[in-house]
Protein backbone atom coordinates (compact mmCIF):
# COMPACT_ATOMS: atom_id res chain seq x y z
CA UNK A 1 0.00 0.00 0.00
CA UNK A 2 1.46 3.38 -1.06
CA UNK A 3 -0.07 6.62 0.34
CA UNK A 4 1.21 10.03 -1.09
CA UNK A 5 -0.18 13.59 -1.51
CA UNK A 6 -2.07 14.71 -4.82
CA UNK A 7 1.12 16.23 -6.01
CA UNK A 8 1.82 15.66 -9.74
CA UNK A 9 5.00 14.27 -8.66
CA UNK A 10 2.72 10.98 -7.39
CA UNK A 11 1.15 10.71 -10.65
CA UNK A 12 4.11 7.72 -12.00
CA UNK A 13 4.21 6.34 -8.66
CA UNK A 14 0.48 5.86 -8.43
CA UNK A 15 0.43 3.79 -12.11
CA UNK A 16 3.68 1.75 -11.09
CA UNK A 17 2.18 0.40 -8.53
CA UNK A 18 -1.17 0.01 -9.30
CA UNK A 19 0.63 -2.16 -12.26
CA UNK A 20 3.12 -3.86 -10.19
CA UNK A 21 0.07 -5.00 -7.75
CA UNK A 22 -2.93 -6.17 -10.16
CA UNK A 23 -2.27 -9.56 -10.13
CA UNK A 24 -2.73 -10.08 -6.35
CA UNK A 25 -5.90 -10.60 -4.47
CA UNK A 26 -7.03 -8.58 -1.47
CA UNK A 27 -7.68 -5.51 0.53
CA UNK A 28 -4.45 -3.86 -1.27
CA UNK A 29 -4.36 -5.19 -5.01
CA UNK A 30 -4.68 -3.52 -8.10
CA UNK A 31 -6.22 0.16 -7.59
CA UNK A 32 -6.88 -0.10 -3.88
CA UNK A 33 -2.84 -0.32 -3.86
CA UNK A 34 -2.49 3.52 -3.80
CA UNK A 35 -4.38 6.21 -2.12
CA UNK A 36 -4.02 9.58 -2.11
CA UNK A 37 -4.29 11.95 1.91
CA UNK A 38 -3.12 15.36 2.98
CA UNK A 39 0.13 16.17 2.29
CA UNK A 40 -0.62 17.77 6.15
CA UNK A 41 0.18 13.92 7.19
CA UNK A 42 3.51 13.12 5.29
CA UNK A 43 5.54 14.30 8.03
CA UNK A 44 8.36 11.67 7.59
CA UNK A 45 8.86 11.95 3.94
CA UNK A 46 8.83 15.91 4.35
CA UNK A 47 11.75 14.90 6.90
CA UNK A 48 13.31 12.71 4.43
CA UNK A 49 13.37 15.80 1.55
CA UNK A 50 14.13 18.32 4.20
CA UNK A 51 17.57 16.35 5.48
CA UNK A 52 18.59 15.67 2.01
CA UNK A 53 18.26 18.93 0.61
CA UNK A 54 20.19 20.50 3.75
CA UNK A 55 22.54 17.26 3.50
CA UNK A 56 22.83 16.45 -0.04
CA UNK A 57 21.57 18.88 -2.90
CA UNK A 58 22.79 21.69 -1.76
CA UNK A 59 26.39 20.31 -1.61
CA UNK A 60 26.63 19.44 -5.05
CA UNK A 61 24.47 22.50 -6.21
CA UNK A 62 27.03 24.45 -4.84
CA UNK A 63 29.99 22.39 -6.59
CA UNK A 64 28.47 23.15 -9.54
CA UNK A 65 27.64 26.60 -9.16
CA UNK A 66 30.88 27.58 -8.22
CA UNK A 67 32.51 25.74 -11.24
CA UNK A 68 30.19 27.70 -13.52
CA UNK A 69 31.07 30.75 -11.52
CA UNK A 70 34.68 30.21 -12.11
CA UNK A 71 34.37 29.72 -15.67
CA UNK A 72 35.49 25.95 -15.42
CA UNK A 73 32.26 24.26 -16.68
CA UNK A 74 29.41 25.61 -19.20
CA UNK A 75 26.57 24.14 -18.40
CA UNK A 76 25.39 24.54 -22.07
CA UNK A 77 27.62 22.74 -23.48
CA UNK A 78 26.56 19.00 -24.09
CA UNK A 79 30.06 17.95 -23.64
CA UNK A 80 30.81 20.08 -20.70
CA UNK A 81 27.47 17.88 -19.06
CA UNK A 82 28.86 14.52 -20.24
CA UNK A 83 32.53 15.28 -18.26
CA UNK A 84 30.46 16.28 -15.41
CA UNK A 85 28.16 12.73 -15.31
CA UNK A 86 31.24 10.58 -15.92
CA UNK A 87 33.69 12.62 -12.92
CA UNK A 88 31.04 12.96 -10.87
CA UNK A 89 28.67 10.82 -10.98
CA UNK A 90 30.55 8.12 -9.17
CA UNK A 91 31.10 10.19 -6.10
CA UNK A 92 27.30 11.39 -6.15
CA UNK A 93 26.59 7.58 -5.93
CA UNK A 94 28.65 6.94 -3.32
CA UNK A 95 27.09 10.12 -1.67
CA UNK A 96 23.80 9.15 -2.25
CA UNK A 97 24.58 5.39 -0.89
CA UNK A 98 25.54 6.30 2.10
CA UNK A 99 22.99 9.22 2.83
CA UNK A 100 20.42 5.53 2.43
CA UNK A 101 22.42 3.34 4.65
CA UNK A 102 22.57 6.00 7.71
CA UNK A 103 18.77 6.94 7.07
CA UNK A 104 17.24 3.74 6.72
CA UNK A 105 18.99 2.88 9.76
CA UNK A 106 18.59 5.70 12.18
CA UNK A 107 15.54 5.93 14.76
CA UNK A 108 12.69 7.24 13.59
CA UNK A 109 10.51 6.96 16.86
CA UNK A 110 11.98 6.88 20.83
CA UNK A 111 9.46 3.98 21.59
CA UNK A 112 11.22 0.86 22.05
CA UNK A 113 9.95 -2.18 20.76
CA UNK A 114 7.85 -4.92 22.54
CA UNK A 115 10.49 -7.12 22.70
CA UNK A 116 13.16 -4.75 24.61
CA UNK A 117 15.59 -4.95 21.28
CA UNK A 118 15.01 -1.42 20.19
CA UNK A 119 14.42 -2.08 16.81
CA UNK A 120 11.04 -0.10 16.75
CA UNK A 121 11.07 2.82 14.27
CA UNK A 122 14.30 1.89 12.41
CA UNK A 123 13.52 2.08 8.45
CA UNK A 124 14.98 -0.83 7.81
CA UNK A 125 13.88 -3.14 10.54
CA UNK A 126 10.08 -2.00 9.57
CA UNK A 127 10.75 -2.47 5.58
CA UNK A 128 12.19 -6.16 6.31
CA UNK A 129 10.62 -7.32 9.48
CA UNK A 130 7.34 -5.41 9.62
CA UNK A 131 5.80 -8.10 12.25
CA UNK A 132 8.50 -6.74 14.77
CA UNK A 133 7.24 -3.59 14.75
CA UNK A 134 3.42 -4.55 14.51
CA UNK A 135 2.78 -3.83 11.23
CA UNK A 136 1.52 -6.04 8.39
CA UNK A 137 3.87 -7.55 5.73
CA UNK A 138 1.97 -6.41 2.66
CA UNK A 139 5.30 -7.70 0.19
CA UNK A 140 4.07 -10.45 -2.73
CA UNK A 141 6.64 -12.22 -4.36
CA UNK A 142 7.23 -10.36 -7.77
CA UNK A 143 6.51 -11.96 -10.92
CA UNK A 144 9.48 -10.36 -13.26
CA UNK A 145 7.64 -11.31 -16.61
CA UNK A 146 5.14 -8.45 -15.25
CA UNK A 147 7.68 -5.96 -13.96
CA UNK A 148 9.28 -6.36 -17.82
CA UNK A 149 6.36 -5.98 -19.20
CA UNK A 150 5.23 -2.68 -17.53
CA UNK A 151 9.18 -0.86 -17.98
Amino acid sequence: MVRADAGTENVDIKYIQMALRSFHNGDVAGCRSFTVGKSSANQRIEMLWSFLMLHFTVFWRNVFKDMIDAGQLDNTDRTHMECVRFCFLPMIQRHLDTFRITWNSHRIRNQRSIDGTGNYGIPDVMYHQPLICEATDWSYERNSTQYWSIR
